[in-house]
């Protein structure tokens, strides 16, 4: 039986403008991209809100509605829609409701009436208030559906301000006919009309996806995923750079256990734009002979060409303007070419140049100065990290700020500390982190953690008393209070992220503590006497804590007793392991094939590499080790990867907490 259906009125006012982009950089927490995506039926609109998890799906409250919008099927009958949001989505539940195609419905009038004044697309009271009349057909003449008008407000990014409802309204059988008043906000740059009502058809199996993590909403019923990372030496990370990846993949390997995600380099050092577009088909979409269900795409460093500026701001101009175009346009390209071919794309802005005065930096600024401009590298980054968040939302696609994020943080530490000399994420040639440094390691924990918001390994609340536990991302089980030792089997469904040197020194380097921020495995028991108590993990001492501070919970992540630290720890060195061959072995032999193949040589016929390097034997010398070392270097290092990946199996462990004497 068809339901009523009321229409989704909108109309958009353009009102003013904000700034681009917004960073909390005390809290380490950046805008976020969320993506709704379902299927319900061609040309149906969908209405979605995001809202808090306790209210009511009938008629939410309007500090309960976090967000809200409208979609369109297409014609295989998928909706999808992104927006900026910068709250938790775990904080949240999504209610998504389908009206049927517009030939079903029947809007008599929607309009803003009273004392107005007209101007282009405005239309408001002269007092900034909005009055809307709306006359809403019943349809399908079913009595008795209660309906109310929302009004949203959104900033020039579609960031949600506020949203005003009218009250309950009751749907009759002849026309009718609501009248409905809100204030606009100063800050509004859109303003739409919903309507909502129980009445719409539920639809089911809607999912919210944050950034990058396509893989896991949209690959469930895979055994395994392949995630290509496409970008430049700062993907790379071979002689001696580091890479955000080591961290990024050890991220997921720790925190996603259970799913097996295998991500692949395609980075190679030197590349621009236009050559990951070149090798799109020979390369990137062979991920050791499987093609990727993702890609996580970095690049623009080698693309900004400040340090080929010549003399002169109208030359310097024509190379600004020449270098763009060829960045955004081999930029789109590739995108178009990793969507044709099935492959879920997020963008991801490369890292800063840091222009710093930190006398442990070294190599040129690429500051030029011209009839009183001033051109920085780090300048052009940003510019081109504007355009991969432009084309991220033209395309629906996921997207990491980070250039914004790293350029942002580093400015933030130099300000705190009052101090310019400060080396924060690279320490040497002003692009690349040391290999192993603080800042590589950090680059790949930001990474994940703008894409999942994860921070919680396991979270634990036992009661001593009631022998009764509350968990997140944890089992427990078995739990026993005799002889004054409490007793229960833990599963932890995560392991942490590995303490290692370069995880040890973020804290002192960049001032904030990593674990609140990125790992916690907390444990709270509440009813103990008072005292002192050992905490142990299958025998073995994890520390001595007093029952206050158990009482308030202690996090154990960093914990090196803690053994799924010790095997996190484990994990870490042997992906450390595979990284390296693969950097320095694997995809150093990439980057001499890309060299020989964009020559127009045949590097696969051995006449050819020669007649390519002619004299330098030195040259060809290095192809043919690397060539002949091929294989075996892969195998090698997936043999360390799938290590690691065993070293990351859920285990349970026995605990105890027993009273000091």
């Amino acid at each position: 039986m068809k339901k009523i259906i009321c229409t989704l009125l909108v109309m958009a006012m353009l009102i003013t403008c904000i700034p681009a982009f917004a960073a909390d950089t005390s809290g380490i927490k950046y805008l976020n991209n969320v993506r709704i995506s379902g299927e319900a039926k061609s040309g149906d609109f969908i209405t979605v809100l995001l809202v808090d998890k306790s209210a009511s799906e009938v008629a939410p409250a309007n500090d309960e509605i976090k967000y809200i919008n409208q979609a369109v099927c297409g014609a295989d009958g998928k909706f999808s829609l992104m927006f900026t949001y910068e709250g938790s989505v775990a904080d949240t539940k999504l209610l998504v409701r389908s009206e049927n195609s517009p030939e079903e419905i029947t809007v008599n009038e929607s309009g803003a009436l009273s004392d107005i004044v007209e101007a282009a697309t405005r239309t408001v009271t002269k007092d900034g208030e909005l009055i809307v009349v709306n006359n809403i057909e019943n349809f399908f003449g079913i009595s008795g559906i209660t309906y109310n008008i929302i009004a949203a407000f959104y900033d020039s990014e579609g960031k949600l301000l506020e949203v005003s409802q009218s009250e309950d309204k009751n749907l009759q059988l002849n026309e009718n006919s609501s009248v409905f008043k809100a204030t606009i906000p100063e800050s509004a740059a859109v303003q739409k009309i919903y309507v909502w009502t129980d009445s719409m058809i539920p639809v089911s199996g809607a999912t919210t996806q944050l950034p990058g993590n396509a893989m896991f909403n949209n690959f469930e019923d895979k055994d395994e995923i392949v995630v290509a990372l496409i970008g430049d030496s700062l993907t790379q990370h071979n002689y001696g750079l580091g890479s955000y990846k080591l961290s990024y993949q050890h991220y997921y390997m720790t925190r996603y256990p259970d799913k097996k995600i295998t991500f692949v380099s395609k980075g190679i050092g030197g590349n621009a734009a236009p050559n990951a577009v070149a090798r799109i088909d020979w390369d990137i979409m062979d991920c050791e002979g499987k093609t990727p269900d993702a890609a996580l795409v970095m690049m623009g460093m080698n693309d900004a060409p400040t340090f080929q500026y010549v003399s002169g701001a109208e030359a310097i101009e024509k190379q600004r303007s020449d270098a763009y175009e060829r960045f955004t346009s081999n930029m789109k390209s590739l995108v178009e070419l990793l969507l044709e071919r099935g492959v879920e794309t997020t963008l991801m802005s490369s890292t800063l140049f840091d222009h710093g005065t930190a006398s442990v930096l070294t190599g040129t600024d690429f500051t030029n100065s011209a009839d009183g401009i001033v051109y920085r590298r780090n300048d052009e980054m940003a510019r081109y990290a504007e355009f991969m968040k432009n084309l991220a939302k033209e395309k629906n696609l996921n997207y990491i700020p980070m250039n914004e994020i790293t350029t942002t943080l580093t400015e933030e530490i130099r300000s705190s500390a009052g101090n310019a000399d400060i080396a924060v994420f690279t320490k040497e040639d002003r692009v690349h982190p040391v290999d192993d440094s603080e800042g590589a390691y950090l680059l790949g924990i930001l990474a994940a953690m703008e894409q999942t918001e994860n921070s919680v390994v396991a979270d634990v609340e036992i009661d001593a008393d009631g022998l009764t536990a509350k968990t997140q991302n944890a089992d427990i089980e078995n739990i026993v209070n005799e002889n004054g030792v409490l007793s229960y089997t833990y599963t932890p469904k995560s392991l942490p992220l590995a303490v290692n040197t370069a995880y040890k020194n973020i804290s002192g380097v960049f001032e904030y503590d990593i674990a609140s921020f990125a790992n916690n495995e907390n444990l709270k028991i509440k009813n103990l006497s008072d005292g002192n108590y050992k905490i142990s993990m299958n025998g073995a001492v994890v520390g001595t804590y007093s029952a206050t501070e158990l009482e308030n919970g202690i996090n154990i992540a960093e914990n090196s007793n803690n053994p799924s630290q010790k095997k996190a720890l484990e994990a870490f060195e042997l992906l450390d392991d595979a990284d390296d061959l693969f950097d320095a072995y694997v995809r150093a032999y990439i980057r001499v094939v890309e060299v020989i193949k964009a020559a127009g040589y045949d590097y696969t016929r051995d006449a050819q590499v020669r007649a390519y390097y002619g004299d330098d034997v030195n040259s060809y010398n290095y192809f043919v080790s690397l060539r002949d070392g091929y294989e075996e270097n892969l195998k090698k290092a997936i043999s360390y990867r799938e290590q690691s990946r065993a070293k990351c199996s859920i285990e349970s462990y026995t605990v105890t907490v027993e009273a000091c004497n």
